[in-house]
């Protein structure tokens, strides 16, 4: 629609009129060859962030990871909760946290300072922050295993020797439904 009306404006001999419009004309085009770039970029980051969100639960889901988190789940008593996705949420964690990574990129690609800043600030903070989150869930888990390790010695040692029938006298009875002496301080600790 531009161009008709610089033409028109042109053939009308009105330069005053058609000189400006044919300086936006200029930018634009110019412009365009920074947009294709950051079109490309997010094609890239789209494509890499498909692969990998897919790659990742794919993987999660060969080793179970729900059904395990969710028979934990069950097994604790947590019948009424739904059951627990963990293998798509941490594909989707993955498959946004790329396309932040790209961010950057796509913003410069397209000349963007103003925006850009924070959020170069921001991936460098989160990147800073990464080894510590990695070692923090790194410690959760193991510790989660040692727990569960120490509460079945505790349980099964207990049970061993006898302490249900004490917790019995107290009012800690299986038959009631709930947990035995044994078990109880076995979670406890």
């Amino acid at each position: 629609m531009l161009f008709v009306l610089v033409a028109f404006l042109q053939a009308l001999q009105l330069q005053t009129f058609s000189e400006p419009l044919n300086d936006l004309l200029r930018q634009v085009f110019a412009y365009l060859p920074k947009v294709g770039g950051a079109a490309i970029l997010l094609g890239i980051a789209w494509l890499l962030a498909t692969v990998c969100r897919l790659l990742l639960v794919r993987g999660l889901r060969s080793f179970s990871l729900d059904d395990r988190l969710n028979a934990q789940m069950t097994e604790e008593g947590a019948d009424s909760q739904p059951p627990v996705v963990v293998s798509e949420t941490l594909g989707n964690d993955l498959y946004w946290f790329i396309f932040l990574l790209f961010l950057p990129a796509i913003l410069d690609a397209l000349n963007l300072q103003g925006p850009l800043q924070p959020v170069q600030s921001l991936v460098n903070d989160i990147l800073a922050i990464l080894p510590n989150v990695l070692g923090a869930i790194f410690i959760g888990v193991a510790g989660w295993f040692v727990a569960r390790i120490v509460r079945l010695l505790v349980t099964n040692l207990l049970t061993a020797v006898g302490a249900d029938p004490m917790g019995e006298r107290f009012g800690l009875s299986r038959a009631t439904g709930g947990q035995g002496l044994s078990a109880l301080t076995g979670t406890v600790v």
